[in-house]
C-alpha cells in the first residue's frame, strides 16, 4: 500500500508542477518568445547563418512548445485556442483569445479593426 500512496503523490506533484510550468509559460508568453527569437539570431550569427534553416527549425519547435503549455494552464486557452466552457453564438468555435465566446464586433465597411498584441484579449465594447 505504501507504494500506492506514494504513486499517488509523485502523480498529484507532477500535475502541480504542470500547471506552475503552465501559468508561466501563459503569462510570459512574449518573455518566451523574444529570449528565444535573441537565442536563434545569436546563434545565426555565431554559426555565419550557415545553419539558419535547422536553427529557425528549433526555434518553431520551442515556440510551439511552450504555446501549448502555456495553452493547457489553468485558465488558459484550450489547444485549439478556444476558453474551456466558452462557444460563440450559432455553436461556433470563438476566435482565439477571445472571452467566454464572445465575437468582436465587425468594423463598418471601409475601416480596419484595431489590432490586439498577441497573448492579450481585446477589449469588450
Amino acid at each position: 500500500m505504501a507504494n500506492n500512496d506514494q504513486f499517488k503523490k509523485a502523480g498529484d506533484a507532477a500535475q502541480q508542477a504542470k500547471e506552475k510550468a503552465g501559468k508561466l509559460a501563459h503569462d510570459n508568453r512574449d518573455k518566451i518568445r523574444g529570449a528565444l527569437g535573441k537565442l536563434a539570431s545569436t546563434i545565426d550569427d555565431k554559426t555565419s547563418h550557415k545553419y539558419s534553416d535547422k536553427i529557425n527549425k528549433a526555434k518553431d519547435a520551442a515556440l510551439k512548445g511552450a504555446d501549448k503549455l502555456a495553452d493547457q494552464a489553468p485558465g488558459g486557452t484550450t489547444p485549439g485556442g478556444q476558453v474551456p466552457g466558452s462557444q460563440a453564438p450559432g455553436g461556433q468555435t470563438p476566435p482565439a483569445g477571445t472571452p467566454g465566446g464572445q465575437v468582436p464586433p465587425t468594423p463598418p465597411a471601409g475601416e480596419t479593426p484595431p489590432q490586439t498584441p498577441p497573448g492579450q484579449v481585446p477589449p469588450t465594447p
